[in-house]
């Protein structure tokens, strides 16, 4: 895509600038098994329902299923987390993310590397996103590519922008 020259310039220096980043947090950072791909769209809540047991007592549900591993295996676990952060953020939801984290450290320790790599991530998974759509085109089609890549590249400038600035 020639016309968009001055974009794939501003992606490279966006994705060498996180390469720094990760590089930089190192070996702190937190790796393992993970979804890559944890967004709402692959989750569900199921409602907390009564359900009458053999002895006609109530028992909440309420319980998270997590589906659509095709991109699941070995990443760090700051990415997984970037998903939840990326979300909250467009869920324009005030301390959403900050409950989440919470809820998170109930069960699980969170680094430091992890914590700080997080806001990182999210340039990531628009990277990636771009990437993984293109791949796809011959399959899905391109008439809607340059619309997609425009809506990315916002985004990664919005984040880079807001959450970003001076790092």
């Amino acid at each position: 895509m020639m016309h968009r020259a001055a974009d794939f310039g501003y992606v490279q220096r966006v994705a060498a600038r996180l390469q720094r980043r990760i590089d930089e947090l190192g070996e702190d950072l937190s790796w393992g098994a993970g979804h890559a791909d944890l967004q709402a769209k692959n989750a569900h809540l199921s409602r907390a329902r009564a359900s009458r047991g053999s002895r006609g007592a109530s028992q909440p549900n309420g319980t998270f299923t997590f589906f659509d591993f095709d991109c699941g295996g070995p990443t760090w676990r700051a990415f997984d987390l970037s998903w939840c952060r990326m979300e909250a953020a467009q869920a324009k939801e005030r301390g959403l993310w900050a409950a989440f984290l919470r809820g998170y450290r109930e069960r699980r320790a969170l680094t430091r590397a992890d914590q700080l790599a997080v806001p990182w991530f999210v340039l990531a998974i628009h990277i990636w996103w771009m990437g993984l759509i293109a791949d796809l085109g011959p399959q899905w089609g391109t008439g809607w590519f340059d619309t997609f890549l425009t809506q990315q590249i916002e985004a990664l400038r919005r984040w880079e922008g807001t959450r970003l600035t001076g790092k």
